[in-house]
């Protein structure tokens, strides 16, 4: 967990003149001191501010999860949070102990990756995701292993925890998209995004409403 966040750290602070290629070897076990310092990094991939002058740093190497898995993980954040157009995860494996509380406003949001450009494939996440405490209005979108894809795409992944959104969280005033593997798939001129081979075996919870 410790190699994991310091990656994490590296990455975001553009300390890569390359784009790496990353094999997991042993099982990732979190506890609350790691998982804090993970969630510290934002997620793997940043996005740039226009208004500060600062560039896109989406995570364009390979990350291969090698089937090991990530466990005790309790995170605010996806795992990678922007995953460029060059950017490879597979065979990543999210335990049931992992869970994710994703308690912002306005982006792209799930276990696996946020906003995806390039590919997502062979990742398999057992874990639950909520929506809370939720304070701020905007766009939100929320995936069991994307949050959104743009021009991306996601291959024999399969999701079998709950994804769970209260109804007392009703400040989403703009638009929310929900969806067990990918919340939304942008699908307009070049930004448009395939998923295939996927499979939801979880429960999706909106308020009192619930369905397979």
């Amino acid at each position: 967990a410790e190699d994991l966040v310091k990656f994490a750290q590296d990455w975001n602070s553009g300390a890569f003149d390359y784009n790496p290629c990353v094999k997991v070897v042993n099982s990732i076990v979190f506890d609350a001191t790691t998982s804090a310092d993970f969630v510290a990094t934002g997620g793997i991939g940043v996005q740039g501010d226009e208004t500060l002058g600062t560039s896109d740093n989406y995570f364009n190497g390979i990350f291969d999860g090698d089937g090991k898995s990530i466990s005790n993980l309790e995170s605010s954040v996806s795992l990678f949070n922007f995953v460029g157009a060059a950017g490879y995860i597979r065979n990543v494996v999210m335990d049931a102990s992992s869970v994710f509380n994703f308690t912002a406003s306005a982006g792209q949001y799930a276990a696996i990756a946020g906003r995806l450009k390039g590919s997502v494939s062979d990742c398999t996440v057992n874990s639950d995701i909520t929506v809370g405490n939720i304070t701020t209005t905007g766009v939100m979108y929320v995936g069991g292993v994307v949050g959104r894809t743009y021009g991306g795409s996601v291959k024999n992944c399969s999701m079998t925890g709950d994804l769970n959104f209260p109804s007392t969280n009703g400040k989403i005033a703009n638009a929310f998209s929900f969806g067990g593997v990918v919340g939304q798939n942008q699908n307009e001129g070049d930004d448009g995004g395939t998923v295939s081979g996927c499979t939801f075996s979880g429960n999706i919870t909106v308020g009192a409403s619930s369905s397979f």
